[in-house]
């Protein structure tokens, strides 16, 4: 993609939440290589150092803030900051998130709900909010948040990350509505499984069988195979992302893209 064409706005920045690792990371990495300027927030504060040194000498510049999305003050000064860093945002990628360990819903805790809803749909909407409010006063800009696959379709003991994703992608949509008179596009991203952090974690806690179900399918877990017979890279996810950051969605607002090796369709 050519660096003129990487965002809507040329020459503003993107801001990306979980931007240390897996996708946000892959985002990172494609929009620096085509010289757009980026801030990475990241509540791991030695993913975004490492991030960091690796982005460094790239045509496009970053910046790194440790937050946590989920604190509305803490985001709102770093958004400040990351504003002064790299100039007028044109760009933001709400990519922070937190799995769900498999649990039947009636196993599922109070505690791993709020935890899951409050990174996962409260950390976007504080994020997404910070970064358009800045964007309404400097001519607009493009939004992606990132849902999944199983914000439309139902997966065992998957209850609250279902939950959740569903939830982003109804506010993206809303987002969408009430942010386009401002010039500011808002789409999701809706990825099947893909071999980031998040997976690593899964094979850490579940097993590599958590690999084979997901590409071949598990008649006991409701989980029909994946029609490509693969998990997806982050760099393909970033592909789609960088799309619609860029001008070439100029028309697209509240979508829904998925990027699942056709799994909502089976």
């Amino acid at each position: 993609m050519e660096a003129e064409r990487t965002v809507e706005r040329p020459g503003a920045g993107v801001v990306i939440s979980g931007g240390a690792s897996g996708m946000g990371l892959a985002v990172a990495r494609r929009l620096v290589a085509a010289g757009t300027p980026v801030g990475l927030f990241d509540v791991a504060a030695d993913k975004v150092a490492a991030a960091l040194e690796e982005l460094k000498g790239g045509p496009g510049r970053a910046s790194g803030f440790c937050v946590d999305t989920a604190d509305e003050e803490a985001v709102e000064a770093a958004m400040s900051e990351a504003e002064a860093s790299l100039g007028s945002l044109g760009g933001a990628v709400a990519a922070a998130g937190v799995r769900q360990t498999a649990t039947p819903a009636l196993d599922l805790s109070v505690e791993e709900w709020d935890r899951i809803f409050r990174v996962n749909v409260r950390g976007a909407f504080v994020f997404v909010r910070a970064a358009a409010r800045r964007m309404r006063e400097t001519g607009g800009g493009s939004i992606v948040t990132i849902a999944s696959v199983v914000a439309s379709r139902v997966r065992l003991g998957s209850t609250a990350y279902g939950a959740s994703k569903a939830a982003v992608l109804r506010m993206t949509q809303g987002l969408a509505v009430d942010l386009a008179p401002y010039g500011i596009r808002v789409n999701a991203v809706c990825p099947g499984p893909t071999m980031t952090p998040m997976i690593e974690e899964a094979i850490r806690t579940e097993g590599t069988r958590v690999i084979e179900e997901k590409v071949q399918g598990s008649l006991a877990g409701a989980r029909p195979a994946i029609p490509l017979g693969r998990m997806a890279r982050p760099e393909e996810q970033a592909a789609v992302i960088a799309f619609l950051l860029s001008e070439e969605s100029s028309f697209m607002t509240g979508a829904a893209v998925y990027v699942d090796g056709g799994l909502a369709v089976v």
